[in-house]
């Protein structure tokens, strides 16, 4: 049956995927209200009315849509990744195949790395709530909760990829050797780079406040992913990788789920960190079970079926990512506002000053009407 757009769009609107389309829609909403009434309280609190209303302008709407669109393109890349190392050459059965654990951890692996990576080339290494790609997965977005406001000590920064990269190797073990198998890693190595640059360079022309350059990076951003797929389309001479992308389209809703409930965990650990420090971030993630219990059930318990060999991932890549947060303890606990004091004060200080510089000019202005 030849592949359409109106066979995509069809089986979109299955009775089966409706609950889902419906969940992901209210998260949504509920998402985007929070970011608001985040936007207007937590940042007017940290830097003042007058920073307030000079730097954070960002449309949360637009910001939320266009890493729900990378969320899904990254799910386009870990598949083709897969298609490579010769692990799904069939995926009519999400039960019975394992490729579809492998595709989250690769999601997963992937945004998280490219997160942190993004942050080694910074003088100053800390995420905001609009740059933690890592956020996409409830998973990631706990261990994210960790740098959200703080800077990433040296420690920190090999044990929160060693978490990641633990559970991905480890399932990798579960899938026999391939040809494509070394192929594969470098094309994710190469993925992670490249986004991991993007991501830097978003972060600088975003410390610039520069509204049109950081347009400009954004689109850049969104079409890096499609460009990236180029070379695998070239790869698959037989094109069976627009065949597989548009499969079983439960997977990318089911994604779509997790990367909003990751949004939400992320702003609540973000709250929690700022209130209380990281302490509490640690106390959350260590219950971290229970949401995913709960996503299983929203979603497919199929694809993310805890058994006991999944239970051990889970508590190993706990227990290295622990050490990292009792590392980064000794080293010292400060909060959100403390951190960012330098920060703050320069950014109160420019506001001041171009507050100033208005209020002259519009002084000088009255005085030229009155001439």
């Amino acid at each position: 049956m030849s592949i359409t757009m109106k066979n995509i769009i069809t089986d979109s609107l299955k009775p089966s995927s409706r609950p889902r389309l419906l969940l992901l829609a209210l998260v949504y909403v509920v998402f985007t209200y929070f970011s608001t009434y985040y936007n207007k309280t937590i940042h007017a609190h940290c830097y003042g009315d007058i920073v307030k209303n000079e730097c954070r302008g960002h449309k949360f709407s637009q910001d939320n849509v266009m890493q729900m669109i990378l969320l899904i393109l990254y799910a386009a890349v870990a598949k083709a990744i897969m298609i490579i190392m010769d692990q799904m050459p069939n995926i009519e059965s999400k039960i019975e195949s394992k490729a579809p654990k492998l595709l989250f951890w690769f999601i997963g692996a992937g945004i998280a790395l490219s997160s942190t990576f993004s942050q080694l080339g910074k003088e100053h290494t800390t995420y905001s709530i609009y740059t933690a790609f890592a956020s996409s997965l409830p998973l990631i977005a706990l261990i994210s909760s960790l740098i959200l406001s703080k800077k990433i000590y040296e420690v920190q920064k090999y044990f929160i990829v060693m978490s990641i990269i633990f559970g991905l190797f480890w399932h990798l073990n579960d899938s026999k050797p391939s040809s494509g198998d070394v192929l594969g890693v470098v094309y994710m190595i190469l993925f992670v780079i490249i986004f991991g640059a993007t991501q830097g360079l978003t972060e600088r022309v975003r410390m610039s406040k520069s509204p049109s350059t950081l347009s400009y990076i954004m689109w850049i951003n969104l079409f890096a992913a499609p460009l990236f797929l180029i070379p695998v389309i070239i790869y698959d001479e037989s094109f069976k990788f627009f065949v597989l992308s548009v499969e079983n389209l439960d997977v990318y809703f089911d994604i779509g789920v997790m990367g909003l409930f990751g949004f939400v965990m992320n702003f609540i650990t973000f709250l929690i960190i700022v209130e209380y420090g990281v302490l509490t971030s640690v106390i959350l993630y260590a219950t971290k079970d229970v949401f995913v219990t709960i996503i299983e059930r929203i979603i497919d318990g199929s694809i993310l079926s805890a058994d006991d060999h999944m239970l051990n991932v889970k508590w190993i890549g706990l227990g290295i990512l622990m050490i990292g947060l009792i590392s980064d303890l000794a080293i010292g606990d400060q909060k959100f506002c403390e951190h960012h004091k330098d920060q703050i004060e320069v950014e109160l200080a420019n506001a001041t000053e171009l507050q100033t510089l208005n209020a002259n000019n519009n002084e000088n202005g009255k005085e030229d009407e009155k001439e």
